[in-house]
C-alpha cells in the first residue's frame, strides 16, 4: 500500500492518505504497465516452469489493475540475458516459454501487446560470447510469426537499444 504524504514533509503521518499503489498509479495518469518477463518466469526451484498458482495470483491481480483502474498490461518476455542465440536449445526454450506466456494470457482483457526483448541486441557489447545478432534477428521473427499464428488479435513489439545496431 502506497501513502500519500499530503504535507510533503517526507513522514509518514498519522492524516496521510493511504492507498493501494494501483489507486496512486491511476491518479498518476498510468494507462499501461510493462511485465518485463511473464509473472512467475525465473522463480522457485525450477525457473523455467510457472506453477499454476502463481499464473492464477497473477491473472487475478492483474484483471483487478485493468477493471478497477484501467490500466492494461504490456506481456514480454526477455528473450533471455546473455545468452548464446545459435544454441539450437536455448532458441527453443526461448519461444516454448514465450508461446506458453501468449496462450496462457491472450484472452485476457487486460492484453495491450506482446513484447519481446530487453534490449538484447546490445548483448555483443557486454559479453564475450561470440554474439551472432543474425541469430537473434531469426529468433526474434519466428517467435514473432508463432505468436501472430496463435494471436492475431493483438499486436507484437520488440524492446531494443540504439536502433541503428539492431537491423531487426
Amino acid at each position: 500500500n502506497a501513502v500519500v504524504d499530503t504535507n510533503n514533509d517526507g513522514k509518514i503521518d498519522k492524516g496521510d492518505q493511504r492507498m493501494g499503489d494501483f489507486q496512486l498509479m491511476k491518479e498518476m495518469g498510468i494507462n499501461t504497465i510493462r511485465l518485463y518477463e511473464p509473472p512467475g518466469l525465473g522463480s522457485g526451484p525450477t525457473p523455467d516452469t510457472i506453477t499454476d498458482e502463481e499464473i492464477e495470483s497473477a491473472k487475478g491481480i492483474l484483471r483487478e489493475l485493468y477493471s478497477k483502474y484501467g490500466i492494461m498490461v504490456i506481456m514480454s518476455h526477455s528473450l533471455g540475458n546473455m545468452v548464446d542465440y545459435s544454441d539450437p536449445d536455448v532458441r527453443e526454450q526461448l519461444h516454448k516459454e514465450a508461446i506458453q506466456m501468449v496462450k496462457t494470457y491472450k484472452d485476457e482483457p487486460w492484453v495491450l501487446l506482446w513484447n519481446l526483448g530487453n534490449e538484447n541486441n546490445i548483448q555483443q557489447a557486454a559479453t564475450s560470447k561470440d554474439f551472432s545478432l543474425n541469430y537473434y534477428k531469426k529468433t526474434v521473427q519466428w517467435i514473432a510469426h508463432s505468436i501472430k499464428n496463435i494471436d492475431p488479435n493483438h499486436p507484437i513489439s520488440i524492446s531494443n537499444l540504439e536502433i541503428g545496431r539492431a537491423h531487426v
